[in-house]
């Protein structure tokens, strides 16, 4: 249970809670289109393509995860990653 207690596992919670409100647009504009589970396919493809980098440095042992919401771009989350 203590793992859970982490900030590691509170950046992933966030992370996930975030995926939802990003493949939600997708899957609504795909269900007029595929059948359920082919809108459930597209989703998850979508959101692993908006998600691999964060993931990546979520789970990266030797890494001090910094996510900054603050960019030029609207819209755009970079990820960076730092050795400890």
């Amino acid at each position: 249970m203590k793992e859970y207690l982490t900030k590691r596992y509170f950046i992933y919670l966030i992370r996930w809670l975030v995926s939802a409100v990003v493949m939600l647009p997708v899957m609504i504009f795909l269900e007029s289109i595929l059948p359920l589970w082919g809108n459930l396919i597209v989703g998850q493809i979508f959101g692993s393509l908006v998600f691999f980098k964060i993931d990546k440095a979520i789970f990266k042992d030797d890494t001090e995860i910094d996510i900054c919401v603050t960019h030029p771009h609207p819209g755009h989350i970079s990820v960076s990653e730092r050795k400890l």
